[in-house]
């Protein structure tokens, strides 16, 4: 991915991330801090859990092609976002 991409991509995480977390703690979102349920909840390439009432559709459309998702860029971004908040569950 080139270096405006994975700006993007990033910063849609953070949005994404932002509007479960008015909802749910990260220790729900990721149940007690599952990276594998964290991608699925994010939903980058279509939300594969089940979506809770107040999940708008809209806000969680396809946004990355297979081919960045299996890409180290995609890893190291869901990596540190994944880590920072890990950090801050009250169990760590």
């Amino acid at each position: 991915m080139k270096e405006k991409r994975i700006k993007e991509v990033k910063k849609e995480v953070q949005r994404r991330l932002a509007l479960l977390l008015e909802h749910k703690s990260f220790e729900e979102i990721t149940c007690n801090g599952s990276m594998i349920i964290f991608q699925m909840s994010i939903g980058l390439v279509g939300r594969s859990i089940g979506r809770d009432d107040y999940i708008n559709e809209e806000d969680f459309q396809v946004f990355i092609t297979d081919k960045e998702f299996y890409s180290v860029e995609y890893d190291k971004i869901m990596e540190d976002i994944f880590m920072k908040e890990f950090r801050l569950m009250p169990s760590q």
